[in-house]
Formats: structure tokens, C-alpha cells, sequence
């Protein structure tokens, strides 16, 4: 999809790539030509086949319009992506490709021949910004469907702190990391309280705020426990879960 033809849906505004076609009133008797411009709230706009521009209430067009309506804003969501453009469903190339122009990362030029063979180019990829004084790493997992291996989770971990500094540089590497991801993806809709050391379990991370994001995957930033006892700040961005209809009895 070109840049002109991008859809942007946030906070009820969407902007669609120009395509004409057919829209009828809402009872199906009238219809008329014309190209999607834009929709705000229960208005939408309409460029005509003479290049007028006509708003109205979405009340008046008929459900396949309206369905057509909240088809192109649930693209525009896949197509925008999370954090600076990052997709999930792509496969390791498309995130590579992806992160070359990411504003909130800096990513390797490519791979890199080492001691070991060829480096994997998303092993070294940090944030511009540094969360508690240094720049956060960003890891991915990977999940196979049909043969195709694609993006099902990412996650944003700040440096490892000691447990004498828990209260301290976890805690502001915990609250600037937030600060980002807030000014990126507004308030959290769900938030706790920052938790005592001796209530983290090894491998979990304790959620202190939680998004769920507008194409529906979900967003948990928090302190976890690791293996070697080490405390961190982590942010984990997860795809969509994917409900099947129970089938009949």
C-alpha cells in the first residue's frame, strides 16, 4: 500500500485511500457515486463525482457502507502498526525492513560477519531514547503458522538493576520507560501500584500499567525477576488473541 493510499483511524478520525464507488441511504433507495474523504465521530465525508465535498450523519447510509466503513478502519490499525511502525503477523524480513525506519529505535545496518558466522540483525536492536540513563533492548518471538514463521510478541527491557537499587534506578528506569510508552499510546487503561521486591516471581513480570492498543493486542509494562537475579524494567507488547466461534452442539 503507497503512502497516499495509508488509512489512519485514531480517536474516531480516519482518512482513507480515494476510491470511488457506490454508497446507498440507509433504507437502500437512494444512491449515489462518490470517494471517501474522512469520518469524525457519527459524521462522515464524501467527495462526489463533481469534486464536492459532502458531510453528513452516518445514520443515513445504509449497513454495507457502514460495514465498509469499519472494515477500512481495522486495516488502517494493522496497517499503522505499534511502537514506530512494528507489525504483528510480519515475518523476520518485514520487521527488519520495518525498524529501518522506525523513529524509536536504532537498528544495525545489516548483518554482520563475526567470529561465529553471520549476526542476526535483530539481536542488537535498542531504543534511541535511554529509559534510566542507557538505551532499552528490544527482543521478538516468533510464532509458525502454515509454514510461515511471524511476529506474535516483542519486548522492551531496560538495563538490569541489583536489588540494592530496586527502589531507586529500577523504579525511575520503570517510570521513563512509561513516560514513552504513554506519550506514544496515552494513558494505560488499567494501572497498579509500584510492587515491593519480595512480591516478584521468577520470569513474571508484575504489570504496573496495561494498554489494550486499537488493533486489539495488548501492551504491559512492569518489573520482573530474572534467572540470574537480576531485576528489570520490561515493556511486552502481544498480537491480538484470536477468538474462534464455539461450534454448535
Amino acid at each position: 500500500m503507497s503512502s497516499k493510499c495509508l488509512a489512519v483511524f485514531l480517536f474516531g478520525v480516519s482518512v482513507a485511500c480515494a476510491e470511488m464507488r457506490d454508497w446507498r441511504s440507509a433504507d437502500g433507495s437512494k444512491d449515489f457515486r462518490g470517494e471517501f474523504v474522512k469520518q469524525s465521530g457519527d459524521s462522515v465525508t464524501i467527495r462526489n463525482e463533481s469534486g464536492k465535498e459532502l458531510a453528513f450523519s452516518t445514520a443515513k447510509l445504509h449497513a454495507d457502507d457502514l460495514q465498509w466503513l469499519k472494515n477500512q478502519a481495522a486495516k488502517a490499525i494493522a496497517e499503522a502498526g505499534v511502537f514506530g511502525g512494528i507489525r504483528f503477523g510480519d515475518t523476520e524480513g518485514q520487521v527488519i525492513e520495518r525498524l529501518k525506519t522506525n523513529p524509536y529505535v536504532i537498528a544495525p545496518d545489516g548483518e554482520k560477519e563475526t567470529a561465529f558466522g553471520t549476526a542476526d540483525p535483530l539481536v542488537n536492536v535498542k531504543t534511541r531514547l535511554k529509559p534510566g540513563g542507557a538505551p532499552a533492548d528490544l527482543s521478538f518471538v516468533w510464532g509458525t503458522k502454515d509454514n510461515i514463521t511471524k511476529l506474535v510478541s516483542f519486548d522492551i527491557t531496560c538495563d538490569p538493576q541489583t536489588a540494592e537499587n530496586y527502589n531507586r534506578g529500577l523504579r525511575k528506569s520503570l517510570e521513563e520507560l512509561t513516560e514513552l510508552l504513554v506519550s506514544i499510546h496515552g494513558k494505560p487503561g488499567i494501572t497498579a501500584p509500584y510492587p515491593s521486591r519480595e512480591s516478584l516471581l521468577e520470569n513474571e513480570i508484575f504489570a504496573t500499567n496495561s494498554w489494550i492498543l486499537a488493533d486489539n493486542s495488548s501492551l504491559e509494562v512492569g518489573v520482573g525477576l530474572n534467572q540470574k537475579g537480576d531485576y528489570l524494567a520490561v515493556a511486552r507488547y502481544q498480537a491480538p488473541i484470536v477468538t474462534r466461534p464455539t461450534p454448535p452442539r
